[in-house]
């Protein structure tokens, strides 16, 4: 069940990529969002790597990686997945108060939200390990 969440948040990051990248007739902002994410990961693995002992590693797969990964990490993810939130219902309202409307740049295809549902996920693996690793001293 804990992956099936992971799976789904990338396969819905995917999507708003692509949908985002054609909405908005530019491919940079969707990707920088998604290379975001990939940073936020690979800054998680670093800091496991740094801070992991050799007895420590037990799961297995990509929440391997993040054995060792700094509890403080995950809240500055989380901090800059509600930063992303607020911006993006900051300017989701704004649009509304200038009497734009709805359109098809609006919030739902705003690259902002590829960012948080990574930042998601990554939250999301970041606390399947810390699952793992109390089931595996048991």
């Amino acid at each position: 069940m804990r992956w099936t969440m992971v799976v789904a948040m990338a396969l819905v990051m995917g999507v708003w990529t692509a949908i985002s990248a054609m909405s908005l007739a530019d491919w940079r902002p969707p990707l920088l969002a998604l290379g975001g994410v990939g940073v936020l990961l690979f800054g998680a693995a670093i800091l496991a790597r740094l801070h992991r002992s050799s007895e420590q590693q037990r799961s297995g797969g990509l929440v391997a990686w993040l054995d060792g990964c700094p509890r403080w990490f995950g809240g500055v993810v989380l901090g800059l997945t509600l930063v992303a939130l607020g911006t993006g219902l900051y300017r989701f309202f704004g649009r509304l108060d200038g009497g734009t409307g709805l359109g098809r740049s609006d919030w739902a295809f705003d690259p902002l939200m590829v960012f948080i549902f990574g930042g998601f996920a990554v939250l999301h693996l970041l606390q399947m390990r810390r699952l793992g690793s109390r089931e595996g001293g048991r």
